[in-house]
Order: C-alpha cells, then sequence, then structure tokens
C-alpha cells in the first residue's frame, strides 16, 4: 500500500511540474515531505518514555528509537493514560484522555495490537466538564499521527496543530508586546512546532533581547547603570545589572541565559530546541510583570479617582 501511495505522489508531482492547475494535497504533501525525511535536516532522536512529550510537546518528524522498549511501553503510551494540552472548544488548558482502541475501528478480536509496520493512530478526547451542563464533558478530539517500521518511529500527524495550541495558551500578558514583536513571536511558534530550533530561536532571542533593552533605557535614563558597563557585559550579566526592572526569578537564574551570549553559528539544533522553552519562559516572566504594574497601576487609579470624588462631596 505504501510503494502504491509513493507511486501515485510522483506521479502527481510529475503531472504538478507541467500543469499550474494541478495540487496535491496536504495529507498527500505531510507524507511526501516524510518519505524525504531525514535528509530535509531538523530530525532528532530521543527516548521512549513520557507521553506528554512524545504526544503533545515533540514537533512533528521527531524519531524514536524502539529498539528495547518493551510492546507494553508502547501500549501504555498508545492507548491509554491522559495529556495536558490547549483544548479549542474549553479555550483553556485541559486533560485529554487516550480513547480506547475501538475508537480506531479496530476489531474486536485484537483491541490491543499496534502494527510493527505501518501507521498508528493516537486519538484523545478532552475530559473537561462542559459549563453549559454538569453531566457534559466538552469531548473536544485530538489526534496524534505516527509512521512506524520495526524499531523506528516518527511522529508525522497532530490536530489541532501544535502552533494552534500553543498559541492559545498565550494569556493577556502576551498582548503587551507591540505588533512587530507578536509577528515574531508568532513566526517563533510556528518554527519550534515543526521543529526548526535554529530559526525559531533567533526569532524568540530578538525578542528577549528587545525586552532587556527596553529596562535598559528605562533604567539609564534613571541614572541607575552605565552605559559601557551594559555595552561590555554578557547577557547573564545585563540581566544582573537590570535587577531593579526586570523579574526577580529572572534575575536570580540569570546564569542559565548565558547561551543568549553565544552567536547562532555556535548553536546546534538541538540546543536551540532544548533552551527554547526557557527563553520563552523569560519573555513570559518579564511581559507577565510588566502586565501586572500595569493592571495595578489601574486600579491604584481608578481607587484614587474615587477617594477624591467623594472628598468633593
Amino acid at each position: 500500500m505504501n510503494c502504491s501511495l509513493n507511486v501515485f505522489i510522483r506521479k502527481k508531482h510529475n503531472e504538478a511540474s507541467h500543469s499550474d492547475r494541478f495540487s496535491v494535497s496536504p495529507s498527500l504533501q505531510i507524507y511526501a515531505r516524510w518519505q524525504r525525511w531525514p535528509p530535509l535536516g531538523y530530525t532528532m532522536s530521543k527516548n521512549f518514555a513520557d507521553n506528554q512529550r512524545i504526544l503533545i510537546d515533540d514537533p512533528l518528524y521527531t524519531q524514536y528509537d524502539l529498539s528495547g522498549v518493551e510492546s507494553d511501553g508502547i501500549r501504555l503510551t498508545f492507548r491509554g493514560g491522559s495529556v495536558d494540552a490547549y483544548c479549542p472548544r474549553c479555550k483553556c488548558l485541559s486533560v485529554f484522555r487516550v480513547q480506547a482502541p475501538s475508537s480506531y475501528g479496530f476489531s474486536t478480536n485484537e483491541p490491543e495490537k499496534i502494527t510493527s509496520y505501518g501507521l498508528i493512530a493516537v486519538h484523545a478526547k478532552c475530559v473537561r466538564q462542559n459549563h453549559e451542563g454538569l453531566r457534559d464533558k466538552c469531548e473536544h478530539d485530538l489526534h496524534v499521527l505516527f509512521h512506524r517500521s520495526g524499531d523506528q518511529l516518527v511522529k508525522i500527524g497532530l490536530y489541532p496543530a501544535k502552533a494552534d495550541m500553543d498559541f492559545g495558551l498565550l494569556d493577556d500578558a502576551y498582548k503587551e508586546l507591540p505588533a512587530d514583536l507578536r509577528t515574531e513571536l508568532g513566526t517563533a511558534i510556528g518554527l519550534s512546532s515543526h521543529g526548526v530550533g535554529i530559526g525559531a530561536f533567533v526569532y524568540l532571542r530578538r525578542i528577549l533581547e528587545k525586552l532587556v533593552h527596553d529596562a535598559y533605557e528605562v533604567s539609564l535614563a534613571a541614572g541607575e547603570v552605565e552605559q559601557l558597563d551594559y555595552q561590555n557585559s554578557r547577557m547573564s550579566e545585563k540581566i544582573r545589572l537590570l535587577a531593579g526592572r526586570l523579574p526577580s526569578r529572572l534575575v536570580q537564574s540569570a546564569n542559565l541565559y548565558g547561551v543568549l551570549s553565544k552567536g547562532i553559528h555556535e548553536l546546534s539544533e538541538e540546543e536551540c530546541r532544548e533552551h527554547f522553552p526557557l527563553v520563552r519562559q523569560a519573555i513570559h516572566l518579564i511581559l507577565s510583570q510588566r502586565h501586572e504594574d500595569r493592571e495595578y497601576e489601574k486600579i491604584v487609579g481608578r481607587l484614587q479617582h474615587e477617594m477624591s470624588s467623594r472628598g468633593d462631596r
């Protein structure tokens, strides 16, 4: 079946090269892209253990080595348990429970069978109670698709898309970003969701550097820091210099951000993927503090206005 599908894709690709009227469907494009893997370059090999990471956190086209993994371990990941993910229907982080194999249309005489060659589909449903009725559950679908060839496993599909789920988790703090930085954040999340480590890291690093520089300009204007001291410092040192203008949790873990002082040419794809969540957390800490400060100022302003209004009476 896979062979015939490959022939079909090649045939349609040749037709497309001679005609602008034909376009291969997205599902076939995804399959064709996987067939060219790994030469595209951003694959990674991981141990098969954590179902949260495998089903949700890892980007598409992540490769897993199943050699030495017991069949029970594979079954536990694909046929049971639950994961945390953003639910588009509930519009918040929720729990998705992996459904029984019958959800995939398997016959009752092989309910636990997981193929060693071919596609493996994982289906989960949101178990959050629907606010419209205590007895009703959301049951929004989550689908993850893998291709297995013996001991080699590749993640090739996820619905809802990882980028959509990542965007859904962005809270009000991210609204503090200017429009151009929100665009760069979106680009970073999109690249990261497809396993592009260096490209995603570059955009995220630009955002963090801009936020730190904004804090520096405020501190410089207030006479709290010297320009030469700041310019001659590494990123971890800059964070410490701006301790009064940056979140305390960010300052306390400044050493973790030494990776930002490295040139992009010094970082590998794996390093960038590994540090992406860390830099994103730093951005969130800064934005959250800015958001809380502005909300606090609004509350204080309203209270002062109410107090002055009462005093005038």
